[in-house]
């Protein structure tokens, strides 16, 4: 990806444009090196970067679009790369930001990879329905999920019926009734349950006026991995 190497090739075929096909994954930086150098030639790439070489800031929605100087608009060279990795955790808004942006340039949700840390509003409050997640497809893309304020439920089961599962996915904090908690009627529910319950870094809290039943509470205890909080 150096400059000497493409002077080295355009010196040795005189010919000073040339199209650029790179193997592996390159920054926007690196894109912007390449693109520099290579005249009119096309480039075909896949970028890994971190979000702020896309986005207005670390908390920012907005793509930058802009170009200055040598440096080519970043929202063109994400849309235009064959695959993308942003390599450290974005929200879900910020991931739905990069996947429209992608999908108006026809580039499927497949070729975009992340992990996603948000909290239970961000990831289920734009819906309309708090307890169902916003964007399914992301979080199912999703590699990683941290989900940094406390959930219910149905939100734990929201998430693995997008995902088909829970791999992956950490929760800070559940609260709800000891039924839903450890009580489900489907079995597969509960067991999606139990799952995010041993996934859970804080505390497990019952909330609710139905007296709980020792079943129910000794399952949650079975599986958790931190405080158990049985509230009336």
């Amino acid at each position: 990806h150096t400059n000497g190497g493409l002077d080295a090739i355009k010196l040795a075929f005189g010919d000073s444009n040339v199209n650029i096909i790179v193997s592996d994954a390159i920054t926007k930086a690196n894109y912007d090196s390449i693109n520099n150098n290579n005249g009119s030639g096309t480039i075909t790439y896949s970028i890994s970067d971190v979000k702020t070489a896309f986005l207005d800031g670390a908390s920012s929605t907005s793509l930058l679009t802009a170009s200055s100087g040598s440096s080519a608009s970043p929202k063109a060279v994400l849309d235009a790369a064959t695959n993308v990795t942003i390599s450290n955790a974005i929200t879900d808004n910020q991931a739905a930001a990069i996947q429209t942006s992608r999908t108006a340039a026809s580039k499927g949700v497949s070729t975009f990879t992340f992990s996603m840390t948000d909290t239970a509003t961000g990831i289920f409050g734009d819906s309309g329905g708090a307890n169902a997640v916003d964007n399914s497809a992301l979080i199912a893309q999703a590699t990683a999920i941290s989900v940094s304020t406390a959930v219910n439920s149905a939100q734990v089961l929201s998430i693995n019926t997008a995902r088909s599962g829970l791999s992956g996915v950490t929760f800070a904090a559940i609260t709800d009734s000891a039924a839903n908690l450890g009580g489900q009627s489907a079995s597969a529910d509960q067991t999606a349950m139990n799952t995010a319950i041993a996934a859970t870094t804080g505390a497990i809290t019952t909330s609710g006026t139905t007296t709980a039943t020792a079943a129910q509470l000794n399952l949650v205890d079975t599986h958790a991995t931190n405080t158990v909080n049985a509230q009336d």
